[in-house]
């Protein structure tokens, strides 16, 4: 099994750690920014949108939503995936064209998508209608745990700011000019 990650900060390295749990497949990546510092990932390699588009299996996106990315797949992107390719979306709404990805799932091209992120929330679009997608709500971060850490963490911000304290949580600046520039 060949499988892409479009986006590999963050996110992306996390998920990339959970795949060594189902063995060995091979895993190209696109990202902005080549990272080399991968750890014992020697299975990864960097290779263009095009060729990941022709050559995965399935395709998860880890990506912030800038002018760049917003539709950035579209129809001739997801008819020059492989005809039993699977493509997930947890990251934002709006990387990936819904009324694109709708006609051609319905056209019989790509074997499902699984979407959690959507331009427009709640979700009443075409893909409901599709059973080869599977739609959920955007559930990353709401576990107790999770919930828990970001409102203690936002709190201890606004804290930190209302004081004249440094921020911690500040959006490294080579993170910020990217999605100001829409890079």
């Amino acid at each position: 099994m060949t499988i892409r990650l479009n986006g590999l900060g963050r996110i992306g390295k996390r998920v990339l750690g959970h795949i060594k749990g189902f063995g060995d497949p091979r895993i190209l990546v696109n990202d902005i920014v080549q990272n080399s510092d991968l750890g014992d990932a020697s299975n990864v390699e960097w290779v263009s949108k095009e060729e990941i588009y022709q050559n995965a299996d399935l395709i998860s996106l880890h990506l912030p939503l800038t002018n760049i990315t917003k539709n950035m797949i579209r129809k001739e992107h997801l008819l020059s995936m492989k005809k039993n390719a699977i493509i997930i979306n947890t990251s934002r709404g709006g990387i990936i064209n819904e009324i694109d990805l709708s006609n051609v799932l319905k056209a019989g091209h790509l074997s499902g998508a699984a979407v959690d992120v959507f331009e427009r929330e709640p979700y009443f679009g075409p893909l409901t209608e599709n059973p080869k997608c599977l739609l959920t709500a955007h559930m990353g971060s709401m576990s107790i745990d999770c919930r828990t850490k970001m409102e203690i963490e936002a709190t201890e911000e606004a804290a930190r700011y209302l004081t004249g304290k440094p921020l911690s949580g500040i959006v490294p600046e080579d993170e910020y000019k990217v999605q100001q520039q829409g890079l």
